[in-house]
């Protein structure tokens, strides 16, 4: 596995932040990997997105998530506050996963055109608070912010901001300020 050969050269380091793509990895194989290989290990930041195919209804998309999130609720997590917010979508029978550590610590929100509807779900008690603060790069379209996966987000922080006009009302609530734009 080319992870583990990875972790192997690295089992010194003690902050990861890894984005991994089209790989799909319960919180028990990361667990696994982390103690075997990355006994130091501090802080730990991961992107991770894939798709599952398996997928046949609404129904079965929600306890495939409940089960995929329920791997990442071990001791193990929750006593690193190592907590991950998981977003999903079900489209034509493929069931897209989105997921990230919190507080978010990427520098770019991972988005697409299909935002618009997704389902999104913490391991994080619910009455915590993580932002976004690290973004530094946003592609603003009002979908993804007024009505999907990052409704009521703030970003303080962007350098580099796209935008998909026209906007609405929820702009200026996303962005509260944009001193830092290039």
């Amino acid at each position: 596995r080319e992870l583990t050969n990875l972790f192997t050269l690295v089992s010194h380091v003690k902050h990861l932040k890894i984005e991994v793509f089209n790989l799909r990895l319960h919180g028990r194989d990361w667990e696994k990997m982390i103690c075997q290989y990355l006994p130091q290990l501090e802080t730990f930041a991961l992107s991770m997105s894939t798709t599952v195919s398996e997928t046949a209804n609404e129904q079965d998309h929600k306890k495939l998530i409940d089960a995929y999130l329920q791997s990442y609720t071990s001791s193990f997590w929750l006593d690193r506050k190592w907590f991950v917010r998981c977003h999903s979508r079900m489209s034509h029978r493929a069931l897209s996963i989105r997921l990230h550590t919190l507080p978010y610590e990427f520098d770019a929100i991972p988005s697409s055109e299909d935002d618009y509807g997704c389902r999104t779900t913490s391991t994080a008690p619910s009455d915590a608070f993580f932002g976004y603060d690290t973004v530094r790069s946003v592609n603003y379209r009002s979908s993804v912010f007024a009505d999907g996966v990052y409704s009521g987000v703030q970003l303080k922080n962007v350098e580099v901001l796209t935008i998909s006009l026209p906007t609405d009302q929820h702009f200026f609530t996303v962005f509260p300020r944009l001193d830092d734009l290039f």
